[in-house]
């Protein structure tokens, strides 16, 4: 198998070089990858591209990783996953969404777009396989963020619920109203 991956331009390359190499049928992974190409492209298998989005909670609130929904003229594509503070899963948006997330961390110089910091890609990465080897796992849960943790959408969410950016199980009160 090839398995093609990179961070934000890396990931736009590794987008590219999987329609040059679709003969090989390779996997792309990415991380903060920006919109790259036009889609629908026949030489894209969305089912075997994965592009990890990045959350964090700052002094502001809830941020998102600004690159992924920069207003270029090309689509995203692949499963979208959110990674966020949450070390015991992600947040499977969907495949070939184009669900955006804002507002964005340009305040503090793209933050959450870094591979390497306190609430980069690699620190959420390592967060979580340390958390699934304590448990001697290796499927990573992908249905939202538990109870607690940071959110702008319900989408984010295990319980389906996002109230004060925060994941909250509904009130039957609540449930019943809906």
């Amino acid at each position: 198998p090839v398995v093609l991956t990179g961070a934000s331009q890396g990931g736009a390359i590794a987008a590219a070089a999987a329609i040059h190499l679709n003969d090989l049928d390779p996997t792309v992974i990415t991380f903060g990858q920006p919109p790259t190409i036009d889609a629908p492209c026949q030489l894209i298998n969305s089912d075997k591209f994965f592009r990890f989005e990045n959350s964090r909670v700052g002094n502001r609130g809830t941020t998102y990783d600004p690159v992924p929904y920069l207003p270029y003229p090309a689509s995203l594509f692949g499963h979208q996953i959110m990674l966020g503070e949450d070390p015991t899963g992600v947040a499977y948006i969907g495949k070939d969404t184009q669900v955006s997330f804002s507002p964005w961390d340009a305040a503090n110089g793209f933050a959450t777009h870094r591979l390497q910091s306190q609430a980069g890609y690699l620190k959420r990465i390592e967060s979580l396989a340390s958390y699934y080897m304590t448990l001697d796992e290796v499927t990573v849960r992908s249905t939202g963020f538990v109870d607690g943790f940071a959110c702008s959408k319900d989408v984010e969410c295990d319980s389906g619920h996002c109230d004060n950016e925060r994941c909250r199980r509904r009130r039957l009160r609540e449930a019943k109203q809906e």
